[in-house]
């Protein structure tokens, strides 16, 4: 069953109307709906798409109020999604997703892009090269007016792979040598001295998603200029769903006659409790649904035609094998505490979410481990009493997430080992 559209098309105007904005990282949980973005923002902006657009954005919001930048840019979407998460293959691996990205390009603009000759992936020793073939050969075929917008989905997916794997193994033991932010660093300072929009600098604009903050330091350091808008409140419903969103997206599915008298009215609150509660800004006006979670709720109602009596959902935001992963990383101390005060349903105190480092040496401390969990969807930011302060209270979400917090300490305390089966 495939979740029903969600029009997050009113944040384009946003996106474009502050000029600070020409270049924005955007973080989410996994399954938030980021992939579903950058693809509207590539069918919104590509020039090649233009002559779709009517078909395409039909009945959105953005439909009779087109920017003034709709359907004039030439866009580069990159997926590193695929990128492997082994050290030894990132990079070969990271520069064969990119090749096709271009390849596709060159397919829908044959005359700005890289011929298939230049696009083998043996030419080139690190990604920055064949990024720095493809601008310059755009810029010597371009007559001048055309400008590149480089969107990039998923740009940290190999390095939250390699901090699963990673949690497996001694902390104590672990290296920068062992992780590759090298090429990563060196590829981000390229798209910064090709963005500008001028003469020269042919990418106008860059839109970054990702999961977490996990390699966000090797991409700020050679790439300084983007604009983290992740915990802006104007952006916190961009993805996820809106308790209005999921009002539409209930009456589009659900049949109603067959559900025993259940109203839409108690759906929601049941859903609220189970899949919702996420704030990603402590100025957030609403709490926004994990439309993963909800998709896997609606599933589950519409074929037992009964109020779904499993908590668990096989969702980004329930797993606890992952959580299990993501604790072993953190210090034995901030690990107890931070299970013991969820157990006890209590919020906690951290620091504001930070950038973390794939070559970091060491167990992740307190508000490390505290804005991760927060990234991959287990904490949330929680409404702030003391205004002013420099720390940030977070808790859990919602009730799913909950109960994965107390099956990691059942498994613990050995009373019972997670396991895949157990999802």
């Amino acid at each position: 069953m495939p979740l029903p559209f969600a029009d997050k098309t009113r944040f384009i105007h946003l996106l474009e109307e502050d000029p600070d904005r020409k270049a924005c990282v955007f973080l989410r949980p996994w399954r938030f709906g980021k992939t579903l973005f950058t693809d509207m923002l590539l069918s919104y902006y590509d020039r090649a798409m233009r002559e779709s657009f009517d078909e395409t954005f039909r009945g959105t919001s953005v439909h009779g109020h087109r920017t003034p930048l709709a359907g004039s840019l030439c866009c580069v979407r990159l997926d590193f999604s695929q990128v492997s998460g082994c050290t030894e293959q990132a990079k070969s691996s990271f520069i064969r997703e990119l090749a096709g990205a271009l390849r596709d390009f060159t397919e829908r603009y044959p005359e700005l892009g890289l011929p298939c000759s230049a696009l083998k992936t043996e030419l080139y020793e690190e990604p920055a090269g064949l990024m720095k073939e493809f601008v310059a050969n755009f810029r010597s075929r371009s007559p001048g007016k055309e400008r590149l917008f480089v969107i990039i989905d998923g740009y940290d997916h190999f390095a939250n792979s390699i901090l699963a794997r990673n949690a497996g193994a001694s902390k104590e033991t672990s290296s920068a040598a062992e992780c590759p932010p090298g090429f990563i660093r060196q590829f981000y300072a390229f798209l910064k001295e090709a963005f500008g929009g001028v003469r020269g600098r042919p990418i106008s604009r860059i839109f970054i998603s990702g999961v977490s903050s996990v390699s966000l330091d090797s991409l700020i350091s050679g790439f300084n200029i983007a604009a983290n808008i992740s915990n802006d409140p104007r952006f916190n419903a961009m993805a996820g769903l809106t308790r209005e969103e999921l009002s539409e997206i209930i009456d589009e599915t659900v049949d109603f006659s067959e559900l025993n008298g259940l109203t839409k009215e108690k759906i929601l609150q049941v859903m609220e409790s189970r899949c919702g509660g996420y704030a990603f800004s402590f100025q957030a006006c609403e709490r926004i649904f994990n439309p993963d979670m909800c998709l896997s709720f609606l599933k589950d109602l519409t074929s037992a035609k009964a109020m779904p009596e499993s908590l668990l959902t096989e969702s980004a935001g329930a797993d606890p094998v992952r959580l299990e992963a993501i604790l072993r990383l953190a210090a034995p101390d901030a690990r107890e505490e931070i299970t013991g005060r969820i157990q006890k349903r209590e919020e906690i105190t951290a620091d504001p979410p930070v950038a973390l480092s794939i070559s970091q040496r060491g167990f992740l401390n307190y508000s490390q481990a505290v804005s991760l969990l927060m990234y991959y969807g287990y904490l949330t930011i929680a409404p702030q009493n003391e205004r002013g302060s420099n720390k940030v209270m977070y808790r859990c979400p919602n009730e799913a997430c909950y109960q994965v917090f107390n099956r990691y300490a059942e498994s613990r305390s050995g009373r019972k080992e997670i396991r895949r089966t157990d999802l």
